[in-house]
């Protein structure tokens, strides 16, 4: 992002494990009325910890300020904005697909895989996972063509990659 150009923002929190964390996290960017893209949580490798990661849209001058904001956030142990370019990133969908919906989605190229659940009478259920842009692609297709019943998806989680 160069300077007043709204570009990807992922955020990587370290927080408490414990209740009220993702609400008090969630109101620092509803009172700055900035919108949430996505949103992933889970327990560490510690369970007293837990990671968030939060992307969102805005420019470079915004990010450095709101991550200051977040770092100073009741049970924030850590922040870190993540490099796009050097961050790997996926997502999980689950698919209910009506008739024709699992030879479409199969057809749809990019950075992912699909795998099938359950299939019944032509429709089925399958997951997806991929980069953001993948499952976004698959089910904006899906959607058009009206063979998609519902989704479910995880939000984006991501790792930057270490300089070794």
């Amino acid at each position: 992002m160069s300077g007043g150009a709204a570009g990807e923002i992922i955020y990587s929190l370290v927080v408490e494990n414990k209740p009220g964390v993702l609400f008090r996290v969630a109101s620092q960017f509803r009172r700055r009325n900035f919108n949430i893209e996505s949103v992933a949580v889970g327990v560490t490798e510690r369970p007293d910890t837990s990671k968030m990661i939060i992307t969102m849209r805005g420019d470079e001058q915004m990010a450095e300020d709101f991550a200051r904001v977040l770092s100073r956030t009741i049970d924030v142990i850590e922040v870190r904005r993540l490099d796009p370019g050097r961050t790997v990133r996926r997502e999980l969908a689950l698919l209910r697909l009506g008739p024709g919906g699992l030879e479409l989605a199969r057809s749809v190229g990019g950075d992912g895989e699909l795998a099938v659940i359950r299939e019944s009478g032509g429709s089925a259920i399958a997951y997806a996972v991929g980069s953001p842009e993948y499952i976004s692609s698959l089910v904006d297709v899906l959607g058009r063509s009206k063979v998609l019943e519902e989704v479910t998806r995880t939000g984006t989680v991501a790792l930057e990659a270490s300089d070794s």
